[in-house]
């Protein structure tokens, strides 16, 4: 009895946590690995590769999902492309340039009071300080340890503010 309790505390304060914050229907009902002989569901948000530029992971700011990588529960505030090079969605200012540990090289853009973060980069010639044009090159695309399932691919967040905004829309 102990031993279910105590593999079950997990999961309760999960679901204690995410009924306070509202996101109770977010949470998927099975467990991922519940059971090695089940066979897991796909990742939600998840989408099929069909070419070059096609959408990977779809922008989910408000569902948790489970990611084996970071072994955690989290949010997609993003867009994940497959793309063989990162290109500008909009014309801005070249404002940060860094490498991360789990996202690999990210570029951050700023466009008419729009931050754009591009990451999951193999290598880039752009500096901080560069302005570009949409459709300009960043660099190319790579993959890194926080989204290795995917493969090579870029990783494009949008804001306003703090706020996180669907990068394919207006």
């Amino acid at each position: 009895m102990m031993e279910r309790m105590r593999r079950a505390a997990p999961w309760l304060l999960l679901a204690a946590c995410a009924a306070a914050m509202g996101l109770a229907g977010a949470l998927p009902r099975l467990r991922p690995k519940a059971r090695e002989e089940a066979a897991a569901p796909p990742p939600r948000g998840v989408m099929r590769a069909v070419g070059e530029e096609a959408p990977l992971r779809a922008f989910l700011p408000r569902e948790p999902v489970f990611w084996e990588e970071l072994g955690a529960w989290r949010v997609h505030p993003a867009l994940d492309r497959a793309a063989e090079t990162a290109r500008a969605e909009r014309a801005g200012r070249v404002s940060r340039v860094w490498r991360d540990r789990l996202w690999g090289i990210c570029v951050e853009l700023d466009c008419a009071g729009e931050r754009w973060v591009y990451r999951s980069l193999a290598g880039t010639d752009v500096r901080e300080g560069d302005l570009l044009a949409a459709g300009d090159a960043l660099g190319a695309a790579g993959a890194c340890p926080a989204e290795a399932e995917l493969g090579p691919h870029v990783h494009i967040e949008r804001f306003r503010g703090d706020a996180p905004l669907d990068p394919l829309g207006e």
